[in-house]
């Protein structure tokens, strides 16, 4: 495949598969560097180690977490496009956006700092959500704080969570989740997530019809139990 042919592959986020494997998130990073350059063999050894930690998660859909993290990783590149930025190190904290949350107390920070660069790890720090811990067990306190850090997080690191909220409401399917839960993630994007968007002036026609498709879906759901 010609170079134009698979830039052009990854110019709509309808392209993005909804089982990604290796060679997926490979060939969609071929797009943004050539396959020769040091920087693939980075993005490589990436998608290897998150594949090694995130090995038999799985989300509440029952699919393996990994492919949540490919999704996300391959929505940046399709953004990347779209905008032709081309930023490498945006791909590795997309593939990476979970790992500090999903596993504290595992020193990945300084990991992921000496293997991959300060850029990468601090990008992931913040996407992080802190501990509830920290806010004595009340979450409602730590998600107020995790808006202000979004709020203040440099443009290039939010762009990842637009990614990574535009999958996860298009994965939150009704029969694993609450309508309660649906409603309140629903809300949270467009509260939150869409005014910090407006912010950082990134497009978020996208996020806005994932919005409208999760509506549906849930009402759909809903309209089909009461039957």
């Amino acid at each position: 495949m010609d170079k134009l042919s698979l830039v052009n592959e990854f110019l709509d986020h309808k392209n993005v598969p909804r089982h990604p494997t290796e060679a997926d998130v490979l060939k969609a990073l071929s797009s943004i560097v050539p396959e020769e350059s040091i920087e693939f063999e980075i993005g490589k050894m990436c998608e290897a180690y998150v594949t090694k930690i995130f090995a038999g998660k799985v989300r509440d859909t029952n699919d393996a977490y990994v492919e949540h993290l490919r999704r996300v990783a391959i929505h940046k590149i399709v953004s990347m496009h779209k905008r032709n930025e081309i930023d490498f190190n945006l791909f590795l904290i997309a593939l990476m956006h979970d790992l500090f949350e999903d596993f504290r107390c595992k020193g990945y920070l300084i990991k992921v700092w000496i293997i991959f660069g300060f850029d990468v790890a601090f990008g992931i720090w913040w996407l992080t959500k802190p501990s509830k811990k920290l806010f004595f067990g009340n979450k409602r306190a730590r998600d107020h704080f995790f808006y202000l850090k979004l709020w203040l997080a440099p443009r290039r690191y939010f762009s990842i969570k637009m990614c990574d909220r535009h999958d996860n409401l298009d994965d939150m399917w009704i029969e694993h989740h609450s309508r309660e839960f649906q409603e309140k993630k629903i809300s949270e994007t467009v509260s939150v997530y869409i005014p910090i968007a407006k912010k950082n002036s990134i497009n978020y026609d996208t996020l806005l019809q994932t919005v409208e498709r999760a509506r549906i879906k849930l009402d759909s759901y809903s309209k089909t139990v009461l039957k």
